[in-house]
């Protein structure tokens, strides 16, 4: 029976790494030579490798206890923040940078249109057409290195944070609404 690798492997259209399988399903892992350690501040030393766990244990978490609306947020901060960067990282003429950060904005644009449901929304088609629009300006960015196309798409993205932040908090305060009536309290059991 063939092994399993041993190491991570990557997502490389999402850069999201899968958790590494060992090649004894068992069998404890053994302590490696070239396992980093990094010292804590209580003198403590922790390996690197529980240390990066944990951070990504605490991102995830983080993100699973955001709403919906919170997360679409986040993603479209996410990508005006990679734009910010690649506007940057093009002035300092770092085009590891650019290209990395442009990826990433690409990334989030086709998550957000395969996430657009175009049977609830009115809209939806033309907010498809844009994300659209944007991944194929922001691979154009990416190949020519033009901060101008890049700050065309910020110009777009801009707008549509400012009002997903709006409609994300009419949302919140509509469910904190509904949560402080009494009908609400008395269906789950709260209220007699």
């Amino acid at each position: 029976m063939p092994l399993a690798p041993s190491g991570p492997t990557v997502n490389s259209r999402a850069g999201l790494a899968a958790p590494p399988t060992r090649s004894q399903p068992f069998a404890p892992a053994a302590p490696s030579a070239s396992t980093a350690r990094s010292a804590a501040p209580s003198g403590l030393r922790l390996p690197t490798a529980r240390v990066a766990a944990a951070r990504s244990r605490y991102a995830q978490d983080g993100q699973a206890s955001m709403s919906k609306p919170q997360l679409l947020v986040a993603l479209y901060e996410r990508l005006v923040r990679d734009l910010a960067g690649a506007e940057a990282a093009l002035d300092g003429r770092d085009l590891e940078t650019v290209s990395k950060n442009l990826q990433h904005a690409q990334d989030i644009v086709l998550a957000l249109e395969e996430a657009l449901d175009q049977n609830t929304w009115a809209a939806a088609e033309q907010l498809g057409s844009l994300y659209r629009y944007l991944y194929g300006r922001l691979l154009q960015a990416n190949v020519n290195k033009d901060p101008a196309i890049v700050r065309e798409c910020r110009s777009l993205v801009e707008p549509l944070v400012e009002a997903w932040r709006e409609a994300a908090l009419t949302v919140a305060a509509g469910t904190a609404a509904s949560l402080d009536s009494t009908d609400t309290a008395a269906a789950i059991g709260v209220v007699a």
